[in-house]
């Protein structure tokens, strides 16, 4: 018989030896599901047949068995790495077996020789000594895991002196090319994209959006998606699904886009969507919704689809506030400028701070004229160094030459009359991308329209006028502004935490913001700055948070499923919102009791296979509140006990039981995931709806934060390829794999 005969492979084995050596009589299958084996080949080892004296006979390779499936006579195909070879039939298996060997897709290949490293402590685990071996796939991996994680361009691979450091690191490793690392990163993408789609099909996974667009600095439309939802650890998850190039900042032009990422990621059953107060984001959402409804159906969850960005309104509020004052706070900012803007003036000014008795260590912070909050942070640490700025005035001559002049005081502060008279006949508009104040720090608004920046540039060419030093008045306006901004500075970054759930705070937030409000504008606050200041804020406050039937109907369901609350704790919060007029608190509870019991309804059908049980409920280890001070929101935290009652109802189903259910004691540790995921057994599909409503983000600035790296511009060849850039990396175990969760 030929070397090269294929009509009967196994006809010379005929013993046990010989039979456990190669295949079987049946034709061999490659274990990936690939072609047949139709010409097998062998080896250049010889072997004896037993009964058959001296006649020799060929053995199988090895790389048959897993390895390798045979094509045709001159090609075999890597079950591995799915790369064909050449393999003529009488050239032997050697370069087979040495692919083998170093197949990057083949877990079964020789990690080498193995040797003992002591591995560096970590906090709080000691040094141990473990076994390593050299990986070259494993070294590439991680040097692409490092530039992901860095947000580092594709070329720093090939600096001079990083390829030096890991060269000194491990002589053995070829650094690749950065057209490598393009393709790894992108290769990793499509893999991991495809495990993370895979998952949400298989656990039926509705998940919430955010969303904000953003022009850069050469005309580029940019948008970034996320996506937010609770894992089966009942963990909040966030991920990036899109970055991309958009037409424009139009409504039907968001819309479209939000459609397409919807449908390449198999998301088409959508709980809500977070996006900033625009009319543009209005009709994108109309669009969308029309969208989602063809796709599942639902008609009456489409009303819950559209939530607007709580940052962002606290913005509008406040925006309007700053204008108003806007001459105090340039002649600070102005001061604050010259102090920072010289090391010799700065030392100076540390050496008053010294002498006037002034904690210097914050120092100034020279704010950022687009963001509210940074321009809270300046007044905040500026109106603690009024006496400061004042011996500036006295005792340094290049201060008394640019900031001390004649001028009108009286026409140059701002007329309280006048702002308080202008209250009701001013309307509260939406914050345009070309405005002036929005709700995120780390980023100029002014990128947003590239007319604005034109004009922008028009103004920076006039001549700027001079401003005075701060006069006594504006240090009042100035601690006012600062008592009043407080509580919304607070609430916006509680609002805007993307890795912790807030949509079970968001009511209770507001109803803070509204006590502290009311209490600056009564008699328990006599200074008349922070009266009529906090009066201005909420005649804008009540223009749009007054009518809190209007709002999303999910975020009255997540107060309601927060076990510390239930109806009893939204009650309470209406009623402090609504100043207790009842009426209209109970028109809400009625119309949010009717709702969430048509959504459970709508859970119930389709968990319809998990069968509502009772089990024990788990022990959630809980202290009483301490309440260490008179803060409004210990205030409120005090009349709230006082009224909790829990509701009689006839336990009919899981939604009935829960809220039977005796309220579980506020702790400010509480973790309102660990307590659903402990209840989850006893509250089988009711866990269902609470996942997806918790997942709801009230703000948008998750995606807003993606455009926060500093002024970065984009040249015409990166920004068509800003969809494969990645943005985020993140590591998820799943069953025994640790799969990396790329995002771009």
């Amino acid at each position: 018989m030929e070397e090269g005969s294929s009509s009967q492979p196994l006809a010379l084995a005929t013993s046990s030896q010989m039979s456990s050596a190669a295949p079987t009589s049946s034709t061999p299958q490659s274990e990936t599901g690939g072609t047949p084996q139709s010409v097998p080949d062998v080896s250049e080892t010889e072997v004896t047949t037993p009964g058959e004296g001296n006649k020799k006979s060929k053995q199988y390779s090895d790389v048959w068995v897993k390895d390798f499936t045979r094509l045709n006579p001159l090609q075999a195909r890597c079950n591995h790495c799915k790369n064909t070879f050449d393999a003529k039939v009488r050239d032997g298996t050697t370069s087979l077996k040495n692919h083998a060997a170093r197949c990057p897709k083949n877990l079964d290949r020789k990690k080498g020789q193995q040797s003992i490293v002591l591995l560096p402590p970590k906090p709080g685990v000691s040094a141990k000594l473990v076994a390593s071996s050299y990986s070259y796939d494993r070294c590439r991996r991680r040097l692409v895991e490092f530039i992901i994680k860095l947000e580092l361009p594709f070329r720093i691979i090939e600096a001079e002196g990083l390829r030096s450091l890991l060269q000194e690191f491990e002589p053995r490793f070829p650094v690749p090319s950065r057209m490598t690392i393009y393709r790894d990163i992108l290769e990793m993408y499509i893999d991991e994209k495809k495990l993370l789609k895979a998952y949400f099909k298989a656990n039926k996974q509705r998940v919430s959006l955010t969303t904000d667009t953003w022009t850069s600095l050469n005309n580029f439309n940019c948008m970034c998606v996320t996506i937010h939802y609770v894992d089966d650890k009942w963990k909040l998850q966030k991920r990036i699904i899109m970055f991309c190039l958009v037409k424009g900042h139009t409504g039907k032009a968001i819309g479209i886009m939000l459609e397409n990422c919807l449908v390449d990621w198999g998301l088409e059953d959508v709980f809500a969507v977070t996006l900033d107060n625009v009319n543009a984001n209005i009709l994108a959402i109309d669009y969308l919704k029309t969208s989602v409804i063809g796709w599942t159906g639902a008609v009456e969850r489409a009303a819950y689809l559209h939530v607007r960005c709580a940052a962002h309104v606290l913005a509008l509020v406040i925006r309007d506030a700053i204008l108003k004052y806007n001459a105090s706070i340039k002649r600070i900012r102005s001061v604050v400028k010259f102090v920072t803007a010289s090391p010799t003036r700065l030392a100076t000014f540390k050496e008053y701070c010294t002498k006037e008795r002034i904690d210097s260590k914050k120092g100034l912070i020279l704010d950022v004229k687009t963001r509210w909050n940074s321009t809270y942070l300046m007044l905040e640490a500026a109106e603690k160094c009024e006496r400061v700025f004042n011996r500036l005035a006295r005792n340094d001559k290049d201060f008394q030459k640019k900031y001390i002049f004649p001028e009108d005081e009286s026409f140059a502060l701002p007329n309280i009359q006048y702002i308080l008279s202008d209250i009701d006949n001013s309307d509260l508009g939406e914050l345009s991308s070309d405005s002036s104040y929005s709700s995120e720090s780390d980023s100029e608004s002014v990128n947003a329209n590239p007319r604005g920046r034109k004009l922008l540039l028009k103004k920076k060419k006039k001549k700027k006028p001079k401003q005075h030093a701060p006069y006594a008045k504006d240090w009042d306006y100035a601690k006012g502004l600062v008592k009043c901004f407080k509580v919304f500075f607070d609430c916006t970054a509680k609002f805007s935490g993307s890795t912790k759930v807030t949509s079970h705070i968001f009511l209770w937030q507001l109803a803070i913001i509204h006590e502290q409000l009311i209490a600056f504008r009564d008699t328990r606050n006599p200074d008349p700055y922070i009266s009529s200041l906090a009066t201005l804020i909420i005649g804008k406050y009540n223009k749009y948070w007054d009518r809190y039937e209007d709002m999303n109907s999910a975020l009255f369901f997540a107060r309601i499923l927060d076990p510390r609350e239930k109806e009893g704790g939204l009650e309470f919060v209406l009623q402090s919102l609504y100043e207790s007029d009842e009426y209209r608190v109970e028109s809400i509870m009625k119309k949010v009791k009717e709702e969430i019991v048509r959504l459970f309804e709508e859970y119930k059908c389709m968990f319809s296979t998990v069968e509502e049980g009772s089990s024990s409920v788990a022990v959630v280890d809980v202290t009483p509140d301490i309440m260490v001070d008179d803060s409004i929101e210990a205030i409120l935290e005090s009349r709230k006990k006082k009224r909790r009652k829990n509701p009689v109802i006839d336990a009919n189903s899981e939604l009935d039981k829960y809220l039977m259910d005796d309220c579980v004691p506020n702790n400010p540790d509480f973790d309102i995931l660990a307590w659903w995921k402990e209840n989850s057994t006893k509250y089988k599909i009711l866990s269902h709806m609470v996942k997806d409503i918790l997942a709801i983000l009230v703000s948008s600035v998750a995606s807003e934060s993606t455009f926060s790296t500093g002024k970065r511009v984009l040249s015409h060849r990166e920004a068509l390829c800003l969809r494969g850039q990645l943005r985020r990396y993140s590591v998820r175990r799943v069953g025994n794999k640790s799969l990396s969760i790329l995002i771009f």
